[in-house]
């Protein structure tokens, strides 16, 4: 099982064992932070958003996003 999530022009795969981190963070944080409007909305938070960039784009696909804009 997979699910897919663009982000910024950039696809990304989350696989099972991505799946099951990101899961935990989700949970984790929005019971810690509190990010109920994007949660409410089923939409991820920028908190959420960070976490998946860090993990899954490099500062090289960063460089390309800025020469295509």
């Amino acid at each position: 099982m997979s699910v897919k999530i663009k982000l910024f022009g950039k696809e990304i795969e989350l696989k099972k064992k991505d799946l099951e981190e990101f899961a935990e963070f989700h949970r984790n944080h929005v019971k810690d932070a509190k990010c109920y409007l994007a949660y409410e909305n089923n939409e991820l938070c920028l908190h959420e958003i960070c976490w998946l960039l860090s993990r899954f784009v490099s500062s090289e696909d960063f460089a390309v996003m800025e020469e295509c804009q």
